[in-house]
């Protein structure tokens, strides 16, 4: 009889060629984790090469899953439990095991032909070279094959279902939930009938060989992680990303224009709002990355709110684009979805690398505010704020979440956010006027997205052109995390004039990751040239 052990945590690696469905197998894993209510955290791993001969390292794919009845952060350093479909699978990541660990592995594919593909003198299932793990020696392609027998398919394609066994099997130890897994299996495969039933029955035959065979003594058990009662769902960043810009902009009345060259990680991001036509949402898939962030620029010189999603060799493309933004003052949402490695790198390994790029990349002075997000779910909110930043960050220096300096240049004369100064109410610009000491036009303070009124802005002295600049003690150069708060408390810090409108023309970058950073800006230099006049003079 089968002992159940309840445990708090545990890290399982899904591990085979690229070919073996391994991804499949772990997505479909954390969907049943998820609907349980534990709390968990994913790493897909995924050859970035051309697909790599079968059965060697280099074509190895992995998916691991860290899941708990507590919060955690990470997908965790050392599994627990690793399923390895061949020899290949089981030697790129042996080392990465603890003491003690499950090994399940399909002894189908460990021949002396595979074997000696990875460099193994021996059966190291065999050889007992893995005496410190927990070894479990499983003919998992064999009893697939069995188990599909009666569908008719030939030994190729019943064998393919050997991931659904797998899946089973580690479904019964660790006690998920089947009914998730097989309405899947129907939706996908609702076209292929034959297909459909024999991933189900090879699902069920694992399920069954668990509770039946003795060669597992403990079942485990991870209770539900303390969550607050509401309804949840399983995203990505890149998916929260495209809805955080689809509710900023519809938020803030604009339509969304996104302009993206297909680069990986970063797709996902075009693939989302290309669905999305039906709410304004226009997607553009250009012939390079240069001419993405150009037509997104366009679409903001248009009144759209222009977006470009690319990854860190992207972003070394747009830099002149970037720069030409923040030059025009026009909006500008760049989305940096960081993939390893200098140059093409590899674009299906993540690394946490482009901030200093992403800070300080561009030619000449061109500052941009630079949000990073803690968690998948944070791309949402951060792609929300960085809309709001982009469109109505004011004018308050270094002081101000997260812009380094502010924009110089001719003003427009008026807000072309709303296309008319707020104290006003015609809807074309107002007329010129002629600016003086003792008289200077206003602007009241509005509030954008619900999150409430901006912070008072900076205000103005009517002296010279240097004095009208906002001071600010002189500081070195730094980066650093901004904590400001947006609340209507905010006090310009001098009363000689009244603040200066509200402007939108910024440029912002998010970077999507795990980073941990809310919020980083450099701090530089006083910019130089002619300072922001108030909303309605004429430049």
């Amino acid at each position: 009889m089968t002992n159940v052990r309840n445990i708090d945590r545990v890290v399982i690696r899904f591990a085979g060629d690229s070919g073996d469905g391994m991804q499949l197998t772990g997505d479909r894993f954390t969907a049943d984790t998820a609907a349980i209510g534990n709390d968990f955290s994913t790493l897909p791993n995924f050859p970035a090469e051309i697909r790599a001969p079968a059965g060697t390292i280099a074509g190895v794919s992995s998916f691991q899953l860290h899941f708990a009845d507590f919060d955690i952060r990470t997908p965790g350093d050392r599994p627990d439990v690793l399923v390895a479909m061949n020899p290949a699978a089981l030697k790129a990541n042996l080392r990465d095991l603890p003491r003690g660990a499950v090994i399940v592995a399909d002894t189908h594919d460990f021949t002396t032909r595979n074997l000696a593909k990875v460099g193994y003198a021996a059966n190291p299932l065999e050889d007992g070279s893995l005496g410190a793990f927990q070894v479990h020696a499983l003919d998992l392609t064999g009893m697939t094959v069995g188990a599909v027998a009666a569908f008719g398919l030939g030994r190729k394609e019943a064998s393919r279902s050997k991931n659904m066994f797998a899946l089973g099997l580690l479904t019964w130890l660790y006690s998920r939930p089947t009914e998730g897994t097989e309405e899947f299996l129907s939706r996908k495969f609702a076209s292929k009938p034959q297909i459909r039933d024999a991933n189900i029955a090879a699902f069920r035959a694992g399920y069954a060989f668990g509770e039946t065979t003795e060669a597992f003594t403990v079942r485990y058990e991870i209770a539900a992680a303390p969550m607050p009662a509401g309804t949840y769902r399983q995203i990505s960043g890149n998916t929260a990303l495209s809805y955080g810009l689809m509710a900023g902009a519809a938020k803030a009345g604009m339509p969304l224009y996104l302009g993206a060259y297909p680069i990986t990680p970063a797709s996902d991001v075009l693939h989302e709002l290309s669905k999305a036509k039906h709410h304004g949402v226009t997607t553009f898939q250009a012939e390079d990355e240069i001419a993405a962030v150009g037509a997104a620029l366009g679409a903001s010189y248009g009144g759209a709110l222009g977006v470009t999603s690319t990854s860190g060799p992207g972003v070394a493309l747009k830099m002149e684009t970037i720069s030409l933004a923040v030059m025009l003052e026009l909006p500008l949402v760049i989305c940096d979805v960081q993939r390893a490695g200098p140059a093409t790198g590899m674009p299906t390994k993540t690394e946490q690398a482009d901030l200093f790029q992403v800070l300080y990349g561009r030619h000449g002075e061109a500052p941009v505010p630079v949000l990073a997000a803690q968690s998948p779910g944070d791309c949402f909110d951060i792609a929300v704020e960085a809309v709001r930043i982009a469109l109505h960050l004011p004018h308050s220096g270094d002081s101000c979440c997260p812009t380094a300096t502010w924009p110089t240049g001719p003003s427009r004369g008026w807000c072309r956010t709303c296309r008319r100064c707020p104290r006003s109410t015609p809807a074309s610009p107002p007329k010129p006027t002629a600016r003086t000491a003792s008289s200077s036009p206003t602007c009241g303070t509005r509030s954008w997205l619900g999150l409430g009124p901006s912070p008072a802005p900076q205000a103005w002295s009517t002296g010279s052109a240097a004095s009208r600049r906002p001071t600010r003690p002189a500081t070195s150069p730094t980066i650093r995390t901004i904590t400001s708060s947006w609340s209507s408390s905010a006090k310009p810090r001098s009363t000689a004039s009244p603040p200066i409108c509200p402007p939108w023309w910024w440029t912002t970058q998010a970077l999507s990751g795990a980073s941990r950073p809310t919020c980083s800006s450099s701090v530089g230099a006083r910019p130089t040239g002619r300072s922001r006049p108030p909303c309605a003079e004429s430049g």
